[in-house]
């Protein structure tokens, strides 16, 4: 493990996550910690709930969604009219 790597100890946390959710991957949390022994006390973990991608995730779902474009055959839409319209 890199020396940069941070390691949190949530076992004795309050936690404070709405809706009772769960500490989950991809949870957005803040933390009340302390450190002994190199070791990071988690005291508090709040969270509103949600769950938040990376901006990388983000941007490579946008870039997928902005690529698709459904095929969509004339033989499927032959139930369809082309008609006007209607006014109200």
């Amino acid at each position: 493990m890199d020396e940069n790597d941070s390691f949190f100890n949530i076992e004795n946390a309050v936690l404070n996550i709405a809706n009772g959710s769960a500490v989950r991957s991809g949870l957005n949390v803040d933390l009340e910690y302390y450190s002994q022994n190199n070791v990071n006390i988690v005291i508090m973990l709040t969270s509103d709930g949600e769950e938040y991608l990376p901006s990388s995730t983000l941007e490579e779902a946008q870039k997928m969604a902005d690529e698709y474009v459904p095929d969509v055959s004339e033989s499927e839409n032959e139930d369809f009219e082309d008609t006007p319209p209607s006014e109200y």
